[in-house]
């Protein structure tokens, strides 16, 4: 909000100074209620900014909890992602000790069909 804020504040320190000087030189009855309006408005300015700056530091507040919030949640998944290629590590490694351990077993079973076969043709 930066360049907006210090626009306003600018200009209100411009209407105040204004206003300031309007105050101190001598002006007929009517240019002094006018000046007292002025005064006022410049109050009224001062209040606006001050809820704008306010509400904005809110805003900002409520985006960087919401960037934090994001960022645990990217953060949550990239754990998610980081634990499923884990998982399936330890998969593909039980699947290859499985068939290690399965090869003995289909050499065993080959040769006992060779001699089932063999033994038939007798």
């Amino acid at each position: 909000m930066g360049k907006f804020e210090n626009q306003w504040k600018s200009d209100i320190q411009a209407s105040q100074k204004l206003t300031n000087q309007a105050k101190t030189s001598k002006l007929p009855a009517g240019d002094v209620a006018l000046v007292n309006q002025a005064d006022a408005i410049d109050k009224d300015a001062d209040v606006e900014v001050n809820q704008l700056d306010s509400g904005w530091g809110d805003v900002e507040h409520s985006g960087k909890t919401l960037k934090k919030g994001i960022e645990d949640e990217v953060g949550a998944v990239e754990k998610i992602l980081r634990d499923s290629d884990a998982v399936q590590a330890d998969a593909e490694e039980g699947l290859d000790t499985f068939n290690d351990g399965m090869q003995p077993l289909q050499i065993r079973l080959s040769a006992l069909k060779k001699e089932i076969t063999r033994k038939e043709k007798e």
